[in-house]
């Protein structure tokens, strides 16, 4: 009876006591990794100036049983990662090539409630870690995060971060809510580091794939980037201007 008592004993401490100590504890270590991704990206953005990227675009579209590819080349200047301008070379419609001229394409960033990653984010997201998991053969931490509520332009999904370096290598996204009809509407995004772990795009290579409703149509859309070259500042600081005071 008295090994039996010890037992339940030592059971009540493991189950009730310990995770009282443990619990504030993992929540802190989560919030500091949180706010180590966070700070990272930070000095990254900093850190990086003026670039210029090199696009291409295909996107699928299939209405019923019709199906439309376009595919886009050009170029894409970025200061400090935020897209100032998108200038076309080459367009294609189902192989052939499109004489029309193509304008440049402004990208102006506009304020959107923070990322998950954000300084704010616990005002926005609920986040779970997800624990350890592997991505092309390393070792990842996979974290999941949700809107609060039903704040229009967030994103709900996950993403898988080097627990090393604090840097975001991939994430899937999904708007919360979906857009009115649409049954899905999701993107998948590939993160690209240079050789000092900086970010060089958010985004070098990503999926989106859209499902109306009714399922009449389907979009699929794959960006790639490449031959990013940096420019000096200045030049960022024209486009930027010039294209701020168009019309």
């Amino acid at each position: 009876m008295k090994i039996k008592l010890n037992i339940i004993v030592s059971l009540f401490i493991v189950l009730f006591l310990l995770p009282d100590k443990l619990l504030p504890q993992r929540i802190y270590a989560f919030e500091k990794f949180i706010e180590n991704v966070r700070i990272k990206r930070e000095k990254d953005l900093q850190s990086l100036g003026c670039y210029m990227f090199a696009f291409y675009r295909e996107q699928m579209i299939r209405e019923d049983s019709l199906s439309t590819r376009m595919i886009l080349k050009g170029q894409e200047y970025h200061f400090k990662n935020q897209p100032i301008v998108r200038v076309y070379k080459e367009l294609r419609i189902n192989q052939s090539p499109i004489d029309t001229l193509l304008k440049p394409d402004t990208l102006l960033s506009q304020k959107n409630p923070p990322d998950f990653y954000d300084e704010n984010f616990h005002r926005y997201y609920m986040i779970r870690d997800l624990g350890k998991t592997s991505l092309n053969n390393t070792e990842m931490r996979l974290v999941e995060f949700i809107p609060r509520g039903e704040t229009s332009g967030l994103m709900k999904g996950r993403a898988w971060i080097d627990p090393k370096t604090y840097g975001i290598i991939k994430m899937i996204l999904e708007p919360h809510p979906l857009p009115e009809g649409l049954t899905k509407m999701e993107i998948e995004i590939f993160n690209t580091y240079d050789e000092k772990g900086r970010i060089i795009r958010f985004g070098m290579q990503s999926l989106s794939h859209i499902i109306t409703v009714d399922k009449q149509m389907e979009i699929r859309i794959r960006e790639r980037y490449s031959q990013y070259k940096s420019y000096p500042d200045s030049l960022c600081d024209s486009l930027n201007t010039h294209y701020s005071l168009q019309p």
